[in-house]
């Protein structure tokens, strides 16, 4: 199919970790287990975990000024900066606030965070796409940034979840293409509110009078994300698949004309279901959450970093990217490097 004009180009992409490394052999006695449970449940070996003082927009700040030295730009060179986030330093202003202020944007330029967990990347990825197609600017940094180790239910009762979660941030520079003729660049994205509760967090929020958050939330787990684990995986490797066709289909592709596909690194289970589900090799699927666990909106853009960074993602690989999480929410972007 004929793509439109000045489908955008990714011009430069990072990442950043934190550095301390957080073990299942360290986890395990909190959450009441084993790191041989942890690992058999999650696939999960160690993930990082924010120093004490570092911030959300700390993580967003070193991932994007790698992206931004990879593109060969300067910070006051963006017209837009977006945040996707579930985990944000504040209520408001948002990471893309602090993350401006950081990085030394003294031009006027729109930033504003983007809520729809871990598939808010692949969001804001569309939200991206629709700004360059528009002809207004000419370059936007997205970024995927979770801070979730202050946030979890370091216990027994909490361990379902809290062995999952790692911190981090992914960024990427997404530019209107100079050169001339035009490469797949395709976002599909999909909702469906029937599942919220699947996979949610009750508390704080403003639905909870009068202070949105008591000392019985807090005792009770209410201000801790729950979810169906099983179920999760039921409904997300089905609509991952059904995402990443429809990319790959509207893109005028084949799943086997894709070199990479990046998932979002929820859960080893879900890899290894949508593999099956897909019907592609392990070998094409890019995984990294063995080292890093889930790290929500920030575990596409962490792992693409990871892969470029390396040499295994090139230019000219078509890479498939797919997204699922709380809302429900899902979404797959096909793009040509």
């Amino acid at each position: 199919m004929t793509m439109p004009t000045g489908s955008p180009a990714v011009s430069g992409v990072g990442h950043y970790v934190p550095e301390r490394i957080v073990t299942n052999d360290e986890l395990a006695p909190l959450l009441g287990t084993t790191a041989d449970w942890i690992l058999h449940k999650s696939g999960i070996r160690e993930r990082r975990f924010a120093a004490p003082g570092q911030t959300n927009a700390h993580l967003a700040l070193q991932a994007s000024r790698q992206a931004l030295a990879s593109a060969g730009l300067e910070p006051d060179t963006l017209d837009m900066i977006v945040v996707a986030t579930l985990s944000p330093d504040h209520f408001f202003p948002g990471v893309s606030a602090a993350l401006q202020a950081g990085l030394g944007v003294t031009r006027p330029i729109p930033a504003f965070d983007l809520h729809a967990q871990c598939s808010g990347f692949l969001y804001g990825l569309g939200v991206a796409q629709g700004f360059l197609l528009s002809g207004r600017y000419a370059h936007v940094l997205l970024v995927g940034s979770e801070l979730h180790s202050t946030g979890l239910d370091l216990s027994a009762r909490g361990r379902e979840v809290s062995m999952l979660f790692g911190d981090g941030a992914g960024a990427m520079v997404l530019s209107q293409r100079a050169e001339g003729g035009q490469r797949p660049f395709v976002v599909e994205l999909f909702a469906d509110g029937r599942f919220a509760r699947e996979l949610w967090m009750e508390a704080p929020g403003a639905s909870l009078p009068p202070h949105r958050l008591t000392p019985e939330d807090i005792q009770s787990g209410r201000c801790f994300p729950v979810m169906e684990g099983k179920n999760l995986i039921l409904h997300a490797s089905r609509k991952l698949a059904q995402a990443g066709r429809a990319a790959v289909e509207r893109a005028g592709l084949t799943l086997g004309q894709v070199d990479w596909i990046v998932p979002h690194q929820a859960n080893l289970h879900l890899l290894t279901a949508l593999e099956r589900a897909l019907g592609v090799p392990a070998e094409r699927v890019l995984k990294n959450i063995s080292r890093v666990g889930n790290t929500s909106a920030a575990s596409i853009p962490i792992a693409l970093s990871e892969a470029m960074a390396s040499g295994k993602i090139r230019r000219g690989h078509r890479i498939l990217l797919l997204g699922f999480g709380s809302g429900f929410t899902w979404g797959g972007c096909l793009f040509e490097y």
